[in-house]
């Protein structure tokens, strides 16, 4: 880890930046749907992590999704129902699945929806708000408006 404080988890963070682009009319609330949707498919399945990783065999990763098939628990919770490993390596897992997911400024920018330079600029001004929240000197007009830059076509 970094010695950033995690105030909150790396993933609500991508989510917040997301919520900026859109806030700052960068992004459209479709185009953030898909980009949350093109990450969600980027990201590994917990069972398809465990099995490579040899923590739970096939036969118990068939029988956690047999499972899952007809409910709503999640992979990890039906995993330590059934006593296949134990809520730590699922949180191993789950850490795991959080660094493999592609960064929203990585998915915008590689699917064209802004520069990289205007994802950069977007990224350094949601940064800087954020530290000034984690801190407590958070002030709406220390935190300069962002001009809409343009998205990747140049457009304002």
């Amino acid at each position: 880890m970094s010695g950033v404080p995690l105030t909150i988890l790396p993933a609500d963070r991508e989510e917040a930046f997301l919520k900026a682009l859109v806030t700052q009319d960068l992004l459209t609330e479709e185009e953030a749907q898909y980009v949350r949707s093109y990450r969600r498919g980027a990201r590994p399945p917990i069972g398809e992590m465990a099995l490579r990783r040899r923590h739970l065999c096939a036969k118990q990763v068939a029988s956690v999704l047999r499972d899952q098939a007809s409910s709503k628990e999640r992979f990890g919770e039906i995993a330590t129902r059934l006593g296949y490993c134990s809520e730590g390596l699922i949180a191993h897992l789950l850490l795991e699945q959080i660094d493999a997911t592609p960064a929203v400024a990585s998915v915008v920018v590689e699917l064209g929806l802004l520069t990289p330079e205007v994802c950069e600029a977007a990224r350094i001004v949601f940064d800087r708000s954020q530290e000034q929240k984690d801190s407590g000197t958070y002030r709406r007009d220390t935190v300069p408006d962002m001009e809409p830059l343009g998205k990747a076509s140049g457009e304002s």
